[in-house]
């Protein structure tokens, strides 16, 4: 046996295809065109005041798993204490629900906003200490939808 390179769609598309099978038996789903019919979807939301952006959000929705990744939230030092943040978090959220995401995931860091995300519902799953550099932390949250 030898382990080779493959193309990331195709291997994506193989992958997908037999989870979808394995999965469909595990949980007695009998009709497959019942599972995703694709792999994931990247949101972004604005908040803006006029033609000025206050802050931003994006991440995707992984459909096999129904869960959504928030890989980026950004608020404009000058908007910050206006609840720009929970307003994008709360529209990710809503726009994810609607696609049948059960859960919801964000990484951050101590250099971030790990509390702010606490006070949005997260819970930690776990840190890792001096990641991503030496003296930081980083934190893993989820929350259930």
């Amino acid at each position: 046996m030898k382990i080779i390179q493959t193309a990331f769609d195709q291997t994506r598309k193989d992958v997908f295809e037999g989870l979808s099978i394995y999965f469909s038996k595990q949980y007695g789903a009998t009709d497959v065109s019942e599972l995703p019919q694709q792999f994931s979807q990247e949101l972004a939301f604005s908040a803006t005041d006029g033609d000025t952006s206050m802050g931003q959000i994006y991440g995707h929705i992984d459909y096999v798993n129904l869960s959504a990744i928030i890989e980026g939230l950004y608020v404009n030092p000058e908007a910050r204490g206006s609840k720009i943040g929970q307003k994008l978090i709360h529209a990710f959220e809503e726009a994810v629900q609607q696609e049948g995401c059960v859960i919801s995931f964000v990484d951050t860091t101590q250099a971030s906003a790990p509390k702010f995300y606490e006070k949005q519902g997260y819970q930690l799953i776990g840190t890792i200490p001096d990641y991503p550099v030496k003296g930081d932390t980083y934190y893993k949250y989820y929350k259930r939808l």
